[in-house]
């Protein structure tokens, strides 16, 4: 049974626009994890983490979205 859409209607989640360099960072983890995926060869760094690289650029990104918020109302 689903539940009712009334019951997702009180409360929303608010979301705030992230640090540009911090986007920015979270942009290129993922550009370097899509290179590195093509199997192009990026000196230091193994193939295998390229997922790895992509996902901590969307946790990143995910994250200052959900908190930067926070510090702007503590302040």
């Amino acid at each position: 049974m689903h539940a009712p859409v009334s019951a997702f209607l009180g409360e929303s989640m608010k979301l705030h626009v992230p640090n540009m360099w911090l986007f920015l960072v979270a942009a290129f983890l993922a550009v370097l994890g899509m290179i590195q995926h093509l199997s192009v060869a990026v000196p230091g760094l193994s193939t295998e983490s390229a997922a790895w690289l992509m996902f901590c650029g969307w946790f990143l990104l995910a994250l200052a979205t959900v908190l930067s918020g926070e510090s702007k109302q503590a302040a």
